[in-house]
């Protein structure tokens, strides 16, 4: 579990590539915090499961100072990590509108190339295959809310037919 971030880490040092080497320090650092936290926990339930006839001992004891900063340290892990996630999610649940919008709207053609933009919210299609009238592509434009894609402007792009010989 600690491995991949930290070789990612180094190849992030030796390219030069800041993101990869934040991205892979972030989640080292969280790999190593909650091996630590699983490992904690483990040793304090076998503890108080091997003294479960000695009523003095207790699981739950007021937090000393390294299990606050412990819990805080966590906690900043964690925040950014759900934050993270509900984005991928999101760009995931919108990827995958997009590909049944082409599957749906663009069956006779061929997609040659799909560019999402998030920032301008801008789908961009490059097709080739039976020229699309305009017409169709209005009533296409219109139909984005159908597939959850209110807020996205959509823009096609139509080269030549492509047969065999020039793909």
């Amino acid at each position: 579990a600690l491995m991949p971030p930290l070789c990612t880490v180094g190849y992030g040092i030796a390219s030069h590539n800041l993101t990869f080497f934040l991205g892979a320090s972030y989640l080292f650092l969280i790999n190593a915090v909650f091996i630590i936290l699983t490992a904690f926990l483990g040793v304090k339930a076998m503890r108080y499961l091997s003294h479960a006839n000695n009523y003095s001992t207790s699981f739950f004891r007021l937090p000393t100072r390294k299990v606050f900063f412990f819990i805080i340290a966590i906690l900043s892990l964690t925040i950014p990590s759900i934050f993270s996630a509900k984005q991928m999610v999101q760009q995931s649940i919108i990827e995958n509108n997009v590909h049944k919008l082409v599957a749906s709207e663009f069956a006779d053609s061929l997609v040659i190339k799909e560019d999402i933009d998030n920032q301008n919210k801008t789908i961009n299609l490059t097709i080739s295959g039976s020229k699309e009238n305009s017409q169709k592509i209005k009533r296409i434009k219109k139909r984005l809310t159908n597939y959850n894609l209110k807020d996205y402007s959509l823009n096609v792009i139509q080269v030549a037919q492509l047969n065999a010989a020039t793909e």
